[in-house]
């Protein structure tokens, strides 16, 4: 399971922009650990609930971009797959807006 959502090569890019863009929000702590994946981070504090939303949403990404890569024959990139879904989401208004956008700003200037 680690090296399917961490140590895989093929996402060694999309972790680095996972935690540059999460560096933004003075989040400096390396994210892409099977425990935080799993777990979560920081969970006690209702502060951080929305990294765990958008760790929640990161390794739907990387599944769906294996499925959609026919196990690994094509090139998806997870990232663009990871800021569409952040797109469908804002549009039907299922989380709070303004720390999607932010995430997608912060991904973009990665």
């Amino acid at each position: 399971m680690e090296h399917f959502f961490i140590s895989c090569e093929h996402l060694n890019t999309f972790w680095l922009t996972i935690n540059e863009a999460f560096s933004t929000w003075n989040i400096y702590k390396k994210l892409d650990t099977i425990k935080i994946i799993v777990i979560g981070y920081n969970i006690p504090c209702k502060e951080y609930n929305f990294v765990n939303v958008i760790l929640c949403h990161i390794s739907y990404c990387i599944h769906k971009a294996y499925m959609l890569s026919e196990r690994k024959t094509k090139m998806v990139n997870v990232c663009n797959i990871l800021k569409n879904e952040f797109h469908i989401m804002q549009q039907v208004k299922a989380y709070n807006n303004s720390f999607l956008r932010k995430f997608t700003q912060a991904l973009d200037s990665v």
